[in-house]
């Protein structure tokens, strides 16, 4: 049940990152406002839930709730910021690789068994992803790298699997599920509304921005929820990777709503993360 939930996680993920490609495209946009907005939609809705069915906060092991949140704030920001110097899909496909790094952290931290198939999967992830980030030659591009980029991006990577090991620890220590995610929920508002403001973004909220903000916002609650469902069945070094084959599901939206083809490099990437899926299910 754990890998479907993973599943599930991965479909919301990948329709999340369709609405926010969406959302980037044309005239460049707030990004921490909405990722502030996002985080208010967040909030309320996982608050209402946590206020219904327990009546309060518990504060149970709280640092690793408010760390979750940090965590998980600081490396999109960071994979943001990180567009600066990569191109887009370079960024996104070097920080996608932290499933390598959040199964590195299960079995050194969590002392999950490190298997046969769990490596084959892991690596058929990795190859998966990496197909996807190649540059073409000739792209003027695939230069402009430095040295603070890559620290950027390896930084995001290493935070946004931390947040996959904070998840699955909330889950051993018993922390309320609806919690976990209200506190969540709101550092991303508080971290957004400070990346908004540290970086002179407009903070005019317009009627697109808005419709935007409650797409991604509920999406990102069905991201979380199933994810942190997940951890609590199923081994974070296998539940985590396959959260991270949501492009299966973007390269199929954007085939399907804008024509995008269907090339060789994109067809490698579903097939090993079908494989990466299938091995880490017998894991």
């Amino acid at each position: 049940m754990g890998i479907a939930y993973a599943l599930v996680s991965m479909l919301f993920a990948g329709v999340n990152d369709f609405v926010f490609k969406q959302y980037t495209n044309g005239a460049r946009q707030s990004l921490g406002l909405f990722l502030g907005g996002v985080g208010l939609v967040w909030t309320v809705f996982f608050g209402i839930l946590l206020l219904t069915t327990a009546g309060s906060v518990t504060w149970t092991h709280w640092p690793i709730s408010v760390g979750a949140g940090l965590v998980s704030i600081l490396s999109n920001i960071l994979l943001v910021r990180s567009f600066r110097t990569f191109p887009a899909g370079t960024g996104a496909t070097i920080y996608r690789l932290n499933l390598v790094v959040v199964a590195v952290l299960s079995f050194f931290w969590l002392q999950e068994p490190a298997t046969l198939w769990k490596m084959i999967g892991i690596t058929l992830g990795a190859a998966a992803v990496l197909s996807l980030g190649r540059i073409p030659a000739g792209n003027s591009s695939a230069t402009r790298v430095t040295s603070f980029g890559i620290a950027i991006l390896i930084t995001a990577c290493v935070l946004r699997a931390l947040m996959g090991i904070l998840y699955k620890l909330a889950s051993t220590h018993g922390i309320p599920m609806y919690e976990l995610l209200a506190i969540n929920g709101a550092v991303w508002g508080v971290g957004g509304l400070l990346y908004a403001v540290t970086s002179r973004e407009s903070l005019h909220l317009n009627t697109r921005m808005t419709g935007f903000v409650g797409m991604s916002g509920l999406l990102v609650c069905g991201i979380t929820y199933f994810m942190l469902a997940a951890t609590r069945i199923a081994e974070a070094s296998i539940a985590i990777p396959i959260t991270q084959m949501s492009f299966v599901v973007t390269c199929a939206l954007g085939a399907t709503l804008h024509n995008e083809p269907f090339t060789s490099p994109k067809l490698f990437a579903i097939a090993a993360a079908v494989g990466c899926v299938v091995c880490l299910t017998q894991g």
